[in-house]
């Protein structure tokens, strides 16, 4: 038997070089997508010239067919394979060869959730797909936005004083104080604004690259950080730009909304001291167009999360290309994506009311760890990962090109 060393590998990806790796590895990364056809390669048996993976079919073509992923360009010297995942000679889910369901998504997707998290269970595991997945949610949570308290607009003071007839002495008094500290106040307000937005585009960032990290290590069963963070940043960047871009957007239209609303109803009923049936019903009309675009809204970035990503992914799109994809699909299933949406929240109130089963189950002691933020997600890691299933599962049911998931 030969003592020789095994031959180190390098290769280059989004311009670092990155190794030694063995050959082994090196035919993984390109069965699994990391490496593309148009990524180089050396080795030191090639001198000074890098290689093209395409340019070596000698790697590409040893791994199983079922290691690449759909999507996956051809290698020149290697046979397509088919476009289902898995052994071809396997038989596929059940689920993915009927109608499309949304209840039959949910029992794959839950022992995928298992399969990952349990079998077997390993806590360094549960910690490294918890950085992914609480970057992935970073700046979704908070606290919420009814705090209860009512300043001192309960205890009749402010109604006395505009029932009084004092409402003049009142913009006065308003007037005085703008005169007086209204260029200090604008640049205050400024630099705070400023200020949020830098944190707000920055938490983005880390949201946008979290969710690509997420998402591969559901797929293929890891809690990698760094290959993943690495390997998606350009997919990252492009869906930072439409969460920037959607979210000046929204803002726009609640503010055009709500300055319709202030011109066209709370302006006048200040000016006459009143408060007409007519206002009260612009005021409804205007709730209602609100809440009928925030759905739509929310529609929107449920598609974003559960469908644009993993085809931004799966495809190497970026966002608007991905969204290019999307539309035919949805204009061909309009009525079975808004159902998906509907029967997500019933699936999102279930597991809530689960976790609030728990927290009562341990006296709310569990609470405390809850409002840690990273350990708050570790231990719900199993929600996180379910629903990163979820979408995908139910997404493979449109046919072999949208299956994302490994079998």
């Amino acid at each position: 038997m030969s003592d020789q060393a095994p031959l180190q590998w390098y290769y280059a990806k989004d311009g670092e070089r990155i190794g030694p790796v063995e050959e082994s590895e090196l035919r993984q990364l390109i069965a699994d997508g990391t490496l593309q056809p148009g990524d180089h390669v050396w080795n030191e048996t090639m001198g000074e010239q890098w290689a093209l993976v395409s340019d070596r079919p000698d790697l590409s073509a040893a791994p199983a067919a079922h290691q690449l992923p759909v999507g996956f360009p051809p290698v020149p010297g290697v046979s397509s394979v088919p476009a289902v995942l898995g052994d071809p000679s396997a038989p596929e889910p059940a689920h993915w060869s009927g109608p499309v369901s949304c209840r039959a998504a949910v029992r794959p997707a839950w022992e995928r959730m298992k399969d990952i998290l349990f079998r077997p269970f390993s806590m360094s595991k549960w910690f490294a797909l918890g950085v992914s997945a609480w970057l992935a949610a970073l700046g979704e949570g908070g606290g919420s936005s009814f705090s209860g308290n009512t300043g001192d607009f309960g205890n009749g003071d402010m109604a006395n004083a505009l029932g009084g007839g004092d409402m003049q002495g009142i913009i006065s008094e308003i007037q005085n104080f703008w005169y007086e500290y209204g260029a200090l106040v604008l640049g205050i307000s400024a630099v705070v604004i400023l200020i949020v937005i830098v944190i707000a585009i920055f938490v983005a960032w880390l949201r946008a690259r979290g969710k690509f990290m997420l998402l591969d290590n559901v797929v293929h069963n890891t809690a990698e950080i760094a290959v993943p963070w690495k390997t998606f940043a350009q997919h990252g960047r492009s869906l930072l730009g439409w969460y920037i871009v959607y979210g000046l957007v929204g803002l726009l239209i609640f503010a055009i909304l709500g300055g319709i609303g202030f011109l066209t109803v709370i302006l006048p009923c200040i000016r006459t001291e009143s408060f007409p049936a007519a206002a009260l019903s612009g005021l409804i009309g205007l709730g209602v167009l609100a809440t009928v675009i925030g759905i739509a809204m929310a529609y929107i970035s449920r598609f974003v999360e559960d469908f644009v990503i993993p085809m931004m992914y799966h495809f190497d799109l970026t966002v608007l290309e991905a969204w290019g994809r999307f539309r035919p699909l949805f204009a061909a299933n309009r009525g079975t994506f808004i159902v998906y949406g509907l029967f997500y929240l019933l699936l999102t109130m279930a597991g809530g009311i689960m976790v609030l089963l728990a927290l009562l189950a341990t006296c709310c002691l569990g609470a405390c760890l809850l409002i840690i933020p990273f350990v708050g997600t570790v231990a719900l890691l199993p929600i996180p990962v379910f629903f990163r299933a979820y979408s995908l599962e139910y997404m493979a049911q449109f046919g072999p090109e949208y299956r994302v998931l490994k079998d």
